[in-house]
């Protein structure tokens, strides 16, 4: 807290007159920001923040919006810890899935037939493709070992007689 004196109220009045703070976690308990509750706190990629780390920002505010995807990566999970780390979000899921959870059922990043597969294996064929996207290639051209083929947006690859090295 050795903050030159003349920062300090420079530092306080810019977060008093903002409309919008962004922070981590971690951050958003920084002194800085001490005293400052916010009316709604969003948490993004919030399956993905362990529940002890995401209480730091849900104290500090009146509202919350979670927003993550259960399918998608958890926190990493330490051998002892396992129930420690779960995301606040896996745990609300799972007590409110039916009454405060939307599933966002269109994505905008892919290829159809690349975004069929998540589809099929984690979302029961419920995610669809915006149509701007989903005849969507890559402007390459194709390799010589046919590897990055643009007109083969999936291409799966045998890799069962092939050795893996550290180094």
């Amino acid at each position: 807290r050795n903050i030159n004196k003349l920062k300090m109220p420079i530092i306080k009045e810019t977060i008093d007159e903002a409309d919008i703070i962004v922070a981590t976690a971690v951050s958003s308990c920084h002194h800085f920001l001490e005293d400052v509750e916010f009316d709604v706190t969003i948490v993004d990629e919030a399956s993905q923040v362990a529940s002890f780390m995401a209480l730091l920002p849900l104290t500090k505010c009146k509202k919350f919006i979670l927003v993550g995807d259960d399918k998608q990566l958890q926190p990493i999970e330490e051998e002892g810890l396992i129930e420690l780390n779960k995301s606040i979000f896996n745990r609300l899921l799972d007590m409110y899935r039916d009454d405060a959870s939307t599933l966002l059922d269109t994505q905008y990043r892919m290829n159809r037939n690349i975004a069929r597969i998540a589809s099929e294996i984690f979302y029961e064929g419920k995610l669809l493709t915006y149509e701007g996207v989903a005849e969507s290639i890559l402007d390459i051209k194709p390799s010589k070992n046919k590897f990055l083929n643009p007109k083969k947006p999936v291409q799966f690859l045998d890799t069962t007689e092939i050795g893996y090295y550290e180094d």
